[in-house]
């Protein structure tokens, strides 16, 4: 899926290499099952369970899609973000302190929306093909949908406070 990808290089290369090895012996004990098998799928649970603890610190996704964060926000990863990097792709401590305090005032739209970046996607595609552009705003998000995006808000808060305390650039993969 694309989407912003955003490390704390650090904290994430030292929780992945801490819980790599879990996740390769179950990598191996999924593998020696036969594929359709019902041991092979349980055991994929368990692999499931080891990336996500691999990628769960240090770590922030945010995809381009309707589910963006960025996009309830009224800010977008290309427009916002992107100019603010240095040449390799990091935002400064100073620049993560603003993104912090703009993520922290902003409200939720509870709209489904289309991001920056699926604009300039649909307008590509539009000039190429005759295909319609997608529309910008649709039906509001059910009490579920909200809670999804209040408690992505609340982790990407953690995560820059994070950066912030441990005073570490954020590496952005756009």
């Amino acid at each position: 899926m694309m989407g912003a990808d955003l490390y704390l290089t650090n904290i994430y290369e030292a929780n992945r290499t801490s819980i790599e090895p879990q996740f390769k012996e179950a990598v191996a004990i999924r593998d020696s099952y036969p594929r359709d098998s019902l041991e092979y799928h349980q055991a994929q649970i368990e692999v499931e369970h080891w990336f996500d603890k691999m990628s769960s610190v240090g770590y922030y996704f945010d995809p381009y899609t309707s589910d963006s964060l960025l996009a309830q926000l009224g800010m977008s990863w290309w427009q916002d973000v992107l100019p603010l990097l240095n040449e390799n792709d990091e935002l400064s401590l100073k620049d993560a302190k603003w993104f912090l305090s703009e993520i922290r005032i902003r409200r939720i739209e509870c709209q489904r929306m289309v991001t920056v970046e699926q604009e300039l996607a649909s307008s590509v595609i539009t000039s190429v093909a005759t295909s319609a552009t997608i529309s910008k705003v649709g039906s509001p998000y059910d009490a579920d949908e909200v809670q999804f995006f209040v408690e992505r808000k609340l982790q990407l808060i953690r995560f820059f406070i994070q950066a912030i305390e441990t005073r570490q650039v954020v590496v952005c993969s756009l």
